[in-house]
Formats: structure tokens, sequence, C-alpha cells
């Protein structure tokens, strides 16, 4: 659920891969309904106890040095978003997170993220192979 009450008029595009149909609510309609329902006190809760340990975690992130961020957002979005490979205890982390992208998540250059991900492949805290892709080592 997003609150995009401060770019009612902004429109975006997207290149969907299937047929889909996009459905708009209005926020006040949502949490209606979610409130309506027997447990919708408790799922809201739990949503909103995710959405604020996300948000301390992200200031926590901005205390650690450049290094320690890439590696703490590298693993989150390997979690959160990559695949498993269980036999060698690794993340791949999905080519839709470009090194532009996670720059620009962490707030520095690519240019330092580049030379971040060098060091810690050096170290051997990460993998990159032909196509770019990041592996990530538990």
């Amino acid at each position: 659920m997003v609150d995009n009450s401060s770019v009612k008029e902004s429109e975006f595009y997207l290149n969907p891969l299937t047929e889909l149909t996009v459905w708009r609510f209005k926020k006040s309609d949502v949490m209606a309904k979610i409130m309506s329902l027997q447990d919708g006190y408790l799922y809201y809760y739990n949503c909103m106890q995710e959405r604020y340990q996300s948000y301390t975690n992200r200031i926590m992130l901005h205390e650690e040095t450049d290094e320690q961020r890439t590696l703490i957002a590298l693993h989150d979005i390997g979690e959160k978003f990559g695949r498993y490979i269980q036999s060698l205890n690794r993340y791949v982390i999905p080519r839709t997170f470009t090194r532009t992208l996670v720059a620009d998540y962490l707030g520095i250059s690519r240019t330092k993220l580049s030379d971040i991900l060098s060091k810690l492949k050096k170290e051997g805290r990460i993998s990159l192979n032909e196509r770019r892709q990041i592996t990530i080592h538990k």
C-alpha cells in the first residue's frame, strides 16, 4: 500500500511481461476494508511494524561506512529478492538490481560502488560473474 497523495497527477510507465490488469484504489477505501475484517487491525499493525523496522534499519544503515552499507544492502536484497543456492550457502541477486539502482539506493556514486564491489570480491565476500551479476557469500 502506497500513499501517493503527493504525486496524484504523476504518471509512470512500465512494460509488463504478461497481460495484466491494474487497479487503483483510494487509500481510505483500502484502510476501511482492512479494518472491517476480523483480523484487520492485527494485519495493519504487523504491516506498520514491518515498515517501522525497515525505516529504522535504513536510518541505522547510514551510520555505517560505505563498504558496510553496501554489504548490508546486498544481503537484504539477496534475502528479499535473490535466489538462494543452498548447496553453496549463497544468494544470487537478480540482474534487475543494476549497479545504478544499488548506488542510488545507497546514496553513493556508481564509481564508488564499483570500487567497493571490487574490494568485496577480493576479500571473497561476493562474486561477480561475466554478466556482472552479484552473488553474496554468507
